[in-house]
């Protein structure tokens, strides 16, 4: 049943899925109050590529996903990775994930997610669009390069799934790469790649913009190290930190890699993790990309940014408190300047961040199964930044008891419910 009442939601997580859920809702005519222990958008939502990935709806766990087991084990650089000393209690979770990779099952994952990614571009223009914020948006392709013919042919069948799926795919061969990107490594001859997609220049910057217009458009936000929520006979009622009681009458989980101690609290269960990402930021690079460029080989992204070039990417499963393994930042760069021969490495800052990934790699969108004021957003793995306006446009309609305009029906928590 749709609802004109005007609903006081209470957001836990300010990262750009909070940011953007808050404003879709603020729009609505809802009041909204954010709430975080950390600034709006200084978590992993800082930290990612910038690509607004049209395109990238293709789950991690594939058919072929059984032939990186070796490497993830033996290789602690490769571009996908498992501390062994996190290995036992990180097994439920991998055995999910490479179940996750059977045909069936990763052709109707990627039509889910295609729902969500598709046309993010436009989303992220039209929901700041007449505000600072979109200054840091702009339009490029998402390209993919390979050293040889093999690399290209092995890829074929996530590229067959995005093209059926809807994304816009150009190829490249020979001298026409280097026409595109003049500054790649000649060893690459191939290119192929997402039109329609897009970058944010700045993504921590960005996020921080779209809060100052949800705090100029009558907005609210908290410091908050949320405990502990309190139920009451309806649902949750009151947040609990060490310092401060928040009342709620409605509620978003959207807290990212750190949903799932809240979801717990609230009667639900997921099996969550945070999947470790690094990135690498040159401030002085040399050279300049006219695209975002995704580097098969390696599995990291090199985007042309307003302060540098930002190479980032990889994915390591530990446990969620273990220390970075900063090894990883120098293989990124080792390999960025195999690919950019002209890159300078003089002036550089790290980072490591924690992506909130499920097995199935799909995010958890949609109303908690125990209480009706209460709705979760989060679980977006690697395209949180491509899927957050869709998301908030999402939450917003299920607020109001609007139908969704897509089928979410694969986002539900229930699927990982006995």
């Amino acid at each position: 049943m749709v609802s004109t009442e005007q609903k006081h939601v209470t957001i836990l997580g300010a990262g750009v899925v909070g940011v953007c859920c808050a404003l879709k809702l603020l729009r609505d005519g809802h009041k909204v109050l954010l709430v975080d222990k950390g600034f709006p958008g200084s978590g992993c939502s800082s930290g990612n590529a910038g690509v607004l990935a049209s395109g990238s709806f293709v789950p991690h766990s594939t058919p072929r996903i059984y032939k990186s087991i070796p490497k993830m084990l033996f290789n602690p650089l490769g571009p996908l990775s498992v501390r062994w000393r996190d290995l036992p209690s990180l097994m439920p979770w991998l055995f999910k994930f490479f179940l996750n990779g059977k045909v069936r099952i990763v052709d109707s994952n990627a039509q889910a997610l295609s729902f969500l990614t598709l046309n993010s571009e436009e989303e992220h223009f039209k929901l700041a669009r007449g505000t600072d914020a979109e200054r840091f948006l702009e339009r490029r392709m998402f390209l993919s390069v390979y050293d040889g013919e093999a690399a290209f042919i092995n890829d074929n069948y996530v590229w067959e799934l995005k093209r059926l799926y809807g994304a816009n795919i150009v190829e490249y061969k020979g001298p026409e790469v280097f026409e595109i990107e003049p500054a790649l490594s000649p060893r690459f001859t191939h290119m192929r790649g997402i039109t329609g997609a897009g970058v944010c220049r700045d993504p921590e910057a960005y996020v921080r913009a779209l809060y100052e217009v949800f705090l100029a458009e009558g907005g609210q936000f908290k410091f908050c190290h949320v405990r502990d929520i309190e139920i009451g006979p309806v649902g949750p009622r009151r947040l609990i930190s060490d310092d401060i009681v928040i009342d709620v009458s409605c509620l978003v989980i959207a807290a990212g890699a750190f949903s799932n101690y809240f979801v717990k609290l609230l009667g639900s269960s997921v099996p969550l993790i945070g999947e470790r990402g690094y990135h690498v930021m040159v401030k002085e690079p040399g050279v300049r990309l006219t695209n975002t460029i995704l580097l098969e080989r390696g599995k990291f992204v090199m985007t042309s940014m307003t302060d540098g070039m930002r190479l980032a990417g990889t994915s390591e499963f530990a446990s969620i408190d273990a220390m970075p393994n900063w090894s990883r930042t120098k293989m990124i760069e080792k390999l960025g300047q195999k690919a950019l021969p002209g890159l300078r490495l003089d002036n550089t800052s790290r980072w490591m961040g924690h992506r909130p990934t499920l097995p199935d790699s799909l995010p958890v969108i949609g109303r908690s199964p125990k209480y009706e004021n209460v709705f979760f957003a989060f679980g977006h793995q690697h395209i949180g930044l491509t899927c957050a306006p869709k998301t908030g446009e999402l939450i917003a309609a299920l607020v109001l008891g609007r139908e969704p305009n897509i089928d979410i029906s694969k986002f539900d928590v229930s699927r990982f419910m006995p």
